[in-house]
């Protein structure tokens, strides 16, 4: 036996002895155990850098010697170092970067790691000041820093890294502050009892201002005494973003996935809405609001100016809806897209459409399905809709070979020596994918119930690896 095939059979029975702990013992002994448990957590994660960075530099000077694409091996690598960490290839991006800078130009650093003095989060937080740093500088501030290391906490460790750096290099910190600035953007996510947080990442300067700028005319707004600061600064921002008083006047397309029962019956199901290029998914809304939302704000027919150029349906459907129509273009619009669910598996089974516009309806049942990336424990949202089996190798365009995908796993699928192949719906079976790495690993992932468990809410991706 191999020193690696050795080392990965004392972890797996180190893990299932650690799994087993009940913390049963003194609290002498408790605490000891807390201890050892720290310290192997962080040389654990000591080899994880070194074994990442090793294997990712072996796959570019594999592909440097063969003569392939570097591009694509560089990607690949990646792929397969996410599918392993059991993180997304954004993420892994990011972790390898941390960690060449570990192993690279912070030895001292990575050894604190591995002794078990220091937190895998406080020796991320080093590398991370050291970014805009050279070899040589970043060597000096490890030489410098890493014997602190067990005395700091993360936070004071970036600090001093930072500020380290700002020292021996000025340009430095003006290099960050301008690299930061092209990173800035704008997000949303879905929050407990039908709230959602809106964030806007940017310049200090800029959302000081805009702070500013809210809370000075909300210090003024005549309802500020009846509803509070916070609610009278955010009804003033959604009135400056949106130049409407209320959602209600806006023009927006609204997917709310929902059991009929939830619909027309007295079942406590909660619905879930997701709506295209708004950021927001796994949005949860409880049964009766759902029921009073879908059957009494939003009419049943589409938009018409959403045209397809696959489109042969009826356009008298357009006219059908008159008057709602005409109270429509008074308040603004908001349109209902039904979506059924396989009673069994909990996962989308099919989509009504007045009208077909195959392409066009095909994107929408597979963001609907699939929900976030199918890659294993990406999560990314879809940005692409991929042929699990290509197109050129004679897979078909349909929603059994098609499947959703962030830009990054649709570019590492294509690599050398990356196979995915559909795994068909089936009664009591959700539709899925199977993916084989160049290594011979293999990975599946199933799409996950879109009203979720009837236990929890929602419910996550279902990934796993098979021996």
């Amino acid at each position: 036996m191999g020193e690696v095939s050795a080392a990965i059979e004392l972890l797996d029975r180190t893990g299932a002895m650690v799994g087993s702990l009940d913390g049963s013992g003194t609290d002498v002994e408790q605490i000891d155990l807390i201890d050892a448990l720290r310290r192997t957590e962080s040389a654990c994660a000591a080899a994880r850098a070194r074994v990442s960075v090793q294997f990712a530099k072996a796959r570019v000077a594999e592909a440097q010697e063969r003569g392939y694409s570097l591009e694509q091996q560089r990607a690949g690598a990646v792929g397969e170092l996410a599918l392993a960490h059991r993180c997304s290839p954004t993420a892994m991006l990011t972790k390898l970067a941390e960690y060449r800078r570990l192993v690279i130009d912070l030895p001292g650093t990575l050894r604190v790691l591995a002794s078990g003095e220091c937190s895998e989060y406080a020796a991320q937080c080093v590398a991370r000041g050291a970014k805009a740093l050279t070899g040589d500088e970043a060597a000096a501030l490890d030489e410098h820093l890493a014997p602190q290391l067990a005395s700091l906490t993360p936070r004071q460790a970036e600090g001093r890294a930072r500020r380290f750096a700002d020292q021996r290099d000025p340009k430095a910190a003006v290099r960050r502050n301008r690299e930061a600035a092209g990173t800035a953007h704008v997000s949303c996510r879905p929050l407990a009892d039908g709230m959602a947080q809106l964030s806007i990442i940017t310049k200090l300067a800029d959302a000081v201002a805009m702070y500013a700028a809210l809370r000075k005319a909300a210090l003024t707004d005549p309802a500020l005494h009846d509803d509070g600061i916070g609610v009278t600064m955010t009804r003033i921002a959604f009135e400056r973003l949106t130049g409407k008083a209320t959602a209600e006047d806006l023009d927006v397309e609204i997917q709310l996935v929902m059991s009929a029962e939830t619909l027309l019956g007295d079942d406590g199901q909660p619905a879930r809405m997701g709506e295209e290029h708004t950021g927001v998914r796994d949005a949860w809304i409880p049964a009766p609001m759902a029921r009073e939302f879908a059957l009494g704000l939003i009419t049943d027919h589409e938009p018409r100016d959403d045209h397809d150029a696959d489109d042969t349906a009826n356009e008298t459907d357009q006219t059908e809806q008159g008057v709602e129509n005409a109270r429509d273009e008074m308040r603004g619009r908001r349109w209902i897209r039904r979506l059924f669910v396989d009673p069994v598996t909990g996962t989308l089974a099919g989509c009504d459409r007045r009208r077909r516009r195959f392409t066009k309806s095909q994107r929408r049942f597979i963001a609907a399905r699939d929900q976030s990336c199918t890659t294993p424990w990406c999560g990314g949202p879809i940005r692409d809709y991929d042929h699990a089996t290509p197109h050129a190798a004679g897979g078909p365009t349909d929603t059994t070979n098609g499947n959703g995908k962030s830009t990054s796993c649709n570019h590492t699928k294509d690599a050398r020596g990356w196979n995915t192949e559909p795994i068909p719906a089936r009664a009591g079976i959700a539709h899925g994918i199977k993916i084989t790495t160049p290594t011979g690993h293999v990975y599946t992932s199933s799409s996950p119930p879109v009203l979720g468990d009837r236990s929890t809410q929602a419910a996550p991706r279902r990934a796993g690896a098979v021996p």
